[in-house]
């Protein structure tokens, strides 16, 4: 079950496919990349459904896998198809990236063998983000001056430290009670960590391909000729 908000984060609307008063969702893909924390979702509902037009550019989707996780994305794209099928297609990139996008431009300035969450929470200022759990312990030198926005700033940090991010919006029922960022360090990747992995919780997919174009069915000798002229074969090898 998902949420609608409007522009001010004010929950006005439900996306449920199996309640009988929600609006449902007819497909949806939701994307997220660990090496800088962006996630996408985009969703497609019928347009001819009365709740459709809750849906508006700028609002805001609480997005729930059913389980445990809980994001919060801004609504920056919506198309309508008319034909065969009246569907509106809703496009949204995480809240925090159009935050973070949009907060002061970090004057200049040098960090020199700093921790990463000290830059981190020297990068976010006043946006309302705080770090939550850091697992990176090296120290990290990098410099700005070229006036970047917040986003730019962290993710040109965190390219350089070889880290990953992760944006959690803290919910409390329907309201938002903390922003906080997860630092991890992308060498650990490989750790043992006995996490169990399981579609549906913390796997969204997998796919399988398999392609014959290389595929090699039989083996066909080529040889020269001898001494005498003779075209060498199989038998005389």
């Amino acid at each position: 079950m998902w949420y609608i908000l409007d522009k001010a984060k004010k929950r006005i609307g439900v996306m449920n496919t199996n309640s009988p008063n929600g609006l449902p969702v007819l497909s949806d893909s939701h994307t997220a990349k660990i090496e800088n924390g962006y996630t996408d979702l985009t969703f497609t509902i019928p347009s001819n459904h009365p709740k459709s037009a809750l849906l508006q550019e700028e609002g805001f989707i609480v997005y729930t896998d059913g389980k445990r996780d809980i994001e919060l994305f801004k609504i920056h794209e919506i198309e309508e198809s008319y034909g065969d099928e009246v569907s509106k297609t809703v496009h949204c990139q995480a809240a925090s990236t159009m935050e973070l996008m949009r907060f002061n431009r970090i004057r200049p300035k040098k960090f020199t063998s700093e921790t990463l969450e000290n830059i981190m929470t020297y990068l976010s200022g006043n946006s309302g983000w705080r770090i939550g759990e850091s697992f990176y312990d090296r120290l990290i030198t990098v410099e700005f001056s070229n006036y970047e926005t917040a986003k730019d700033a962290i993710q040109t940090t965190i390219a350089q430290a070889e880290a990953e991010i992760e944006y959690k919006w803290i919910f409390d029922g329907n309201q938002i009670v903390d922003k906080v960022i997860n630092l991890y360090d992308s060498k650990t990747r490989g750790k043992k960590t006995n996490v169990l992995v399981e579609y549906g919780l913390n796997l969204k997919g997998f796919t399988r391909k398999v392609n014959t174009d290389n595929m090699i069915t039989a083996m066909i000798g080529d040889a020269g000729e001898d001494a005498n002229g003779k075209t060498i074969s199989i038998v005389d090898a």
